[in-house]
């Protein structure tokens, strides 16, 4: 199937890179028809100022030894704008193998649909369940959370084709507990296009070429389900499930470390929406039971390039037990990618570490919005 002057969703997964690839559509649309050469092309029909959406699933693992299927379960996928705000492009439930679609080496559609043109800022892809066939035993994969809501900033052009593409990378995703337990924490590196061309060909097998890319970046997902650029759970990390199903990140020195116990007990905003070069100011609390030197680190509202537009850190002698705070003043970033005048409002991730002997003993993040 041809796509003319569309916009396309398409989802592409690997098991050890998935692969999602969007492109714009206000609704869910079911006009793929197929040919006796087994293509088919999208209808023509387009209202005004509208594009159309077709995700698509793909795999293009490397070889994951005792792991036979890795089986992805979705049941919904939204976009948001901010003057429409969320848009549902699917609730469907479908399963994915993504072993399988690498064998095929190929991309699947997800769903197709219509979006007004415009700017949209936001992805979730809500996943239901994530199962692992592994030395023929099936083992469910817990996630840190089941949405992955993405920062992107994905251009409609009306009777254009635009793409957006999220490849997961699962080898870099996927972790083992020490008692043999799987988690899936997501690192996806996201591509969007513009003025693509798109093939629709038969068993909903997707080709997509051309096209002007307008973003490529890599995202990833913390312990507690945070998902932004420049974060993700590192291989070789002790990690550990909890009686309470909280996934926990095990590091040396929050347990020992010059006998210090210290952690952060939160931090806190002077208030929540900042507009460029405002001042934002940022109180980190700490929890130690003794005095001691140590350095807070805060960085964080990530480019898309992957650098940290905030990132400060002070050494501090701490002298008083029970909790102590330390307070940071920094300006909000006059712009998000690469100051190229490119200034996209949005949620973005601030982190706090606290360092004792150059070893990372806590640390929390914190939302930050831009307006």
């Amino acid at each position: 199937m041809a796509i003319n002057s569309k916009q396309i969703f398409t989802l592409a997964f690997s098991a050890i890179v998935l692969s999602i690839f969007i492109v714009s559509a206000v609704f869910i649309s079911g006009c793929v028809g197929s040919t006796n050469q087994n293509q088919s092309n999208l209808a023509s029909e387009i209202p005004i100022n509208t594009g159309t959406a077709v995700f698509t699933i793909t795999d293009a693992a490397m070889n994951m030894g005792a792991v036979s299927s890795v089986n992805i379960t979705i049941n919904k996928i939204e976009i948001n704008s901010k003057n429409k705000g969320w848009i549902v492009l699917s609730n469907e439930v479908q399963t994915y193998d993504l072993l399988e679609l690498k064998a095929e080496n190929t991309s699947k559609l997800l769903v197709i649909a219509n979006l007004s043109d415009g700017l949209y800022n936001q992805v979730r892809l809500h996943i239901s369940k994530v199962i692992i066939i592994k030395n023929g035993a099936p083992i469910e994969a817990k996630l840190p959370s089941n949405v992955l809501k993405m920062n992107i900033n994905f251009k409609v052009i009306e009777n254009k084709t635009s793409t957006v593409s999220f490849d997961f990378i699962a080898d870099e995703s996927l972790h083992t507990t020490g008692d043999g337990k799987i988690i899936m924490a997501p690192v996806i590196k996201v591509e969007t296009r513009t003025s693509v061309n798109v093939q629709i060909k038969g068993q909903n097998k997707v080709e997509i070429q051309d096209g002007k890319v307008e973003e490529n970046f890599e995202v990833g997902m913390n312990e507690k389900g945070d998902v932004d650029v420049g974060i993700k759970i590192k291989a070789n990390t002790e990690i550990s499930i909890s009686e309470n199903g909280k996934i926990e990140v095990f590091r040396k020195g929050k347990v020992n470390n010059i006998g210090t116990q210290l952690s952060i007990k939160n931090i806190t905003l002077n208030k929540q929406k900042y507009t460029a070069n405002e001042k934002i100011n940022i109180e980190v609390y700490l929890k130690l039971n003794k005095n001691a030197d140590i350095q807070v680190h805060i960085y964080g509202i990530a480019s898309r390039q992957g650098s940290n537009l905030i990132d400060e850190t002070k050494n501090v002698s701490v002298s008083t037990e029970g909790q102590s705070s330390v307070k940071f003043d920094v300006n909000a970033p006059t712009c998000t990618h690469g100051c190229g005048a490119r200034y996209f409002p949005g949620l973005y991730l601030l982190n706090a570490e606290v360092i004792v002997n150059g070893e990372v003993v806590d640390k929390t993040t914190i939302n930050v919005e831009l307006y």
